[in-house]
């Protein structure tokens, strides 16, 4: 029994593979900023997909989307960033 399930995990481990980094990024800096719903007053950075840079932005204290980091060099290196011309 071991066995047979062994190769049946074997043959389908294509089906259940963990999503990579580089798919977790792209999809968290694809989101639009959103300022949130509450009223507090929070200095965040997003990622502006257009321009390829992080963005300060001031952030309401809930809700908003995953594209929101505490500073702008947590923005840099999770979103990869670099200036686009043109």
């Amino acid at each position: 029994d071991t066995f047979f399930y062994l190769l049946l995990l074997l043959n389908n481990e294509h089906r259940y593979t963990i999503p990579s980094e580089q798919h977790w990024r792209e999809k968290k800096v694809k989101n639009l900023m959103s300022e949130g719903a509450c009223s507090d007053y929070v200095l965040l950075w997003y990622f502006h997909a257009q321009s390829g840079e992080c963005r300060p932005f001031v952030y309401g204290g809930c809700g908003g989307t995953k594209n929101q980091f505490s500073t702008r060099h947590r923005c840099q290196s999770v979103c990869g960033t670099q200036k686009r011309h043109g």
